[in-house]
């Protein structure tokens, strides 16, 4: 995020931050296992990454969670705001077959702009906001939700 933060200075162009979690995650891990989690997290990234703008970037958020944050380059987050619909209904739409059992996940989203002169920081904290949103104060999942 600090070459993005320095890059992002020196442009005009709109950035958009969506960061993405796998909606009662936890709970999937313990009930089944860590194993098939991992199995399960490595394919989600593989179809975010497939689905992706060659202008986007795509990374696990925290290095062992359950998030994914995607940097949308030349994207407003009005524009972006389609991207984690997009990828909300691929996930969703996918079985995920591991050990011959099938699984299903969704996933929340939250998005926002990435503002010329903001800190990193400041753009994870109101990113991570807009997934809150869902996950907690609508007590929804699978959906998204834009922050500006």
């Amino acid at each position: 995020m600090q070459s993005l933060e320095n890059n992002r200075n020196d442009r005009d162009e709109p950035i958009s931050i969506i960061l993405l979690d796998i909606d009662n995650f936890k709970k999937f891990n313990n009930d089944h296992s860590h194993k098939i989690a991992d199995q399960i997290l490595a394919k989600i990234g593989e179809d975010l990454i497939k689905d992706k703008r060659s202008s986007d970037e795509v990374y696990r958020y925290h290095r062992c969670g359950d998030e994914f944050l995607i940097i949308c380059k030349k994207t407003s987050s009005s524009n972006a705001f389609r991207t984690p619909e997009n990828k909300r209904k691929i996930i969703e739409g996918t079985d995920f077959d591991i050990d011959e059992k099938t699984f299903k996940c969704t996933v929340s989203c939250g998005v926002t702009d990435y503002k010329k002169d903001e800190s990193a920081s400041v753009v994870c904290k109101r990113v991570e906001k807009a997934l809150m949103k869902p996950k907690h104060e609508l007590n929804k999942k699978n959906c998204s939700v834009l922050k500006r």
